[in-house]
């Protein structure tokens, strides 16, 4: 659903780009651009990048262009998101009580983007009690004992880690050469401005999960999934 909703909105924003008139098409992509809210907000960022780059580069780079575009494209685009956007806010409000507040940390309160030792499972010990079904373990935080808290480091190696295990799973090819359309694009021919905005999706996707403590690949490299939206465009 993910990558259905984030290319989607990629060919939905280009066309509406192309036709300045035409509002309809520029609603439809912050339809879609709302839908994949819903479905994964880290994912927003790398569509949000998507837009603003080819917002800059659609046209020659000047403030009239971006205005017009803003009043023409983003602005529709923007009012049709923004419903999906109060809609998840209601649905926090059902499930906990306070719109605001993510139902996951109900359960895991560490569930945070960001770096510190309250993030991505910073309890670093634990005890186990013996029960009638057999043993339970109560994880707590031990000052004397090495953090186990969200890093920089940490996030650099889970980008690592998914990066790896998209380069395995995607084609089921020799992991080197996975990407190999890719990076032939822009080493066989002048890239183009929209190859730079369409490879923005990587990065910003890349960087955006820095921030997450969660490594996401124990069902694949479902996290990075949504960036081969770069190679349906290609």
């Amino acid at each position: 659903a993910e990558l259905f909703w984030m290319t989607l909105f990629m060919v939905l924003w280009l066309a509406a780009l192309r036709r300045h008139h035409h509002s309809l098409l520029a609603l439809a992509a912050g339809v879609a651009l709302g839908a994949l809210f819903l479905t994964r907000q880290l994912s927003v960022i790398a569509a949000l990048t998507f837009l603003v780059m080819t917002v800059l580069w659609s046209r020659a780079l000047n403030w009239r262009h971006i205005k017009t575009a803003a009043l023409r494209q983003i602005l529709p685009a923007a009012v049709a998101a923004l419903p999906f956007l109060l809609l998840l806010f209601a649905h926090q409000q059902a499930l906990s009580g306070d719109p605001l507040l993510d139902p996951r940390l109900l359960f895991w309160e560490y569930d945070h983007v960001g770096f510190g030792q309250d993030i991505g499972e910073g309890h670093n010990a634990f005890t186990l009690t013996r029960l009638p079904e057999g043993f339970a373990q109560n994880w707590y935080r031990d000052p004397s004992q090495a953090p186990r808290g969200h890093s920089p480091a940490r996030g650099l190696h889970n980008v690592q880690q998914n990066w790896l295990a998209l380069e395995h799973d995607l084609f089921g090819w020799l992991p080197t050469v996975t990407f190999a359309p890719i990076w032939l694009v822009f080493l066989l021919r002048a890239p183009r401005k929209g190859d730079w905005a369409l490879l923005a999706i990587f990065v910003s996707l890349l960087a955006a999960y820095v921030f997450y403590w969660a490594d996401g690949i124990s069902y694949g490299p479902r996290y990075f999934f949504v960036a081969v939206s770069y190679t349906h465009l290609r």
